[in-house]
């Protein structure tokens, strides 16, 4: 069984039809050199070898893999695409995918974010939200979560309403400018991530900067631990990073090796799955 996390806001993009940058609250993270495109490979498990595929070679001890050299066939999967105002503000995210493709835009006045879904050309939702006092999102409108940040940008919590009775509550621990934990709790299971970054190196240009603010430094390992009550389910994803970066000190590319092990009643290391392999390669308006 396999769970994945995805941000607790998709997309923010803004279209400044009415919205003054000068009322975003954190100006030193509009980034003077954004993010216009992330091309994705991931690994291929056939015994074929298909067209535009890549060979990665690593040393496997540095990912939590056996020691020694590992192998690996990549192939492009997906290719992410930004747009922005004059302002340096994202307007349009559209993603292409081997067999589809989808874009969201994001309109916003300086109360609200609206961003619409569309799928094959096709509008398929439209999320609104209310900005608070940091001009950061403070809820959905017309939904059933808040968000909640502390005096310096960064996200903190999110309470989401499932139902009348039920509530699902994210955390966020921040040390050092940095996302160190997150912890997701309801009364069907809780699920736990540890981040740990390089001290050393800045993180990448922001996208959505009304998700308020970034991690500082570049991560480098998470590990997320789920339990589900009902059957006593028990999984671990243990995701490993590296980097490569070009002349400037731009992040090209980023490498993630993730493992995982699953089991009823506790982690059984013979349950673990083979590693997924993915690369992200990274261009910037300013190349």
């Amino acid at each position: 069984m396999k769970f994945t996390l995805y941000p607790l806001v998709s997309c923010l993009t803004v279209v400044a039809i009415a919205f003054s940058c000068t009322d975003h609250r954190i100006p030193e993270l509009m980034p003077s050199c954004p993010i216009v495109q992330e091309s994705i490979k991931r690994g291929y498990t056939s015994t074929e070898t298909p067209p535009n595929s890549e060979t990665l070679t690593i040393e496997g001890a540095l990912y939590g893999l056996p020691a020694g050299k590992q192998t690996f066939i990549l192939v492009p999967t997906e290719t992410h695409t930004y747009s922005y105002n004059a302002q340096k503000l994202l307007t349009q995210e559209s993603r292409l995918y081997t067999n589809s493709n989808s874009t969201i835009n994001y309109e916003y006045t300086s109360s609200t974010i609206k961003q619409s879904e569309f799928t094959g050309g096709n509008l398929t939702k439209v999320t609104s939200y209310s900005l608070n006092s940091q001009s950061l999102i403070g809820s959905i409108i017309n939904g059933n979560t808040t968000y909640k940040y502390d005096a310096n940008g960064y996200l903190i919590e999110t309470t989401e309403m499932l139902s009348p009775t039920v509530i699902q509550k994210t955390t966020y621990t921040i040390d050092n400018g940095n996302v160190i934990k997150m912890e997701m709790t309801n009364p069907n299971f809780v699920l736990t991530i540890v981040y740990t970054y390089d001290l050393t190196k800045e993180n990448i240009p922001p996208k959505k900067l009304f998700e308020g603010r970034p991690s500082r430094n570049l991560l480098i390992k998470s590990s997320q631990d789920y339990h589900q009550f009902d059957i006593n389910l028990y999984t671990n994803f243990t995701a490993t990073y590296s980097y490569t970066y070009d002349k400037q000190g731009k992040v090209q590319r980023k490498l993630e090796v993730l493992i995982y092990k699953s089991g009823v009643g506790g982690i059984n290391p013979n349950a673990a799955g083979p590693p997924s392999i993915s690369t992200t390669d990274y261009s910037y308006a300013c190349q």
